[in-house]
């Protein structure tokens, strides 16, 4: 049976793509989600990434599929896991943190 996961990995995944030329005028909240506040400890060690969408991809393959998808704005999250999200970065830490508890 195929994945339904957007990231294929084990456990939650979140890919969260941003512009860093911008990140002074992004809201408090999407800053503190992109600074990794509250919501890393919730994903295993390895299976989440922040990147600039401008940044050369030198990372793991399991995240340059999600990476290359495409996205209607920046700053943009994935979360991947039993429950999927894709779209804008919610504007509060605790809206993002109930969705990789979802994912979880």
């Amino acid at each position: 049976m195929p994945s339904t996961r957007i990231i294929d990995v084990e456990g939650p995944a979140v890919l969260v793509v941003y512009e860093s030329e911008d990140l002074t005028g992004y809201p408090e909240g999407q800053r503190d989600i992109i600074r990794g506040a509250k919501w890393q400890d919730l994903v295993p060690a390895g299976n989440w990434r922040v990147l600039d969408d401008d940044a050369p991809w030198t990372g793991e393959s399991v995240f340059k599929p999600a990476f290359e998808r495409p996205r209607a704005s920046l700053p943009w999250a994935i979360v991947s896991g039993n429950r999927n999200y894709e779209g804008p970065l919610p504007d509060s830490v605790d809206a993002f943190v109930k969705l990789v508890e979802a994912a979880r």
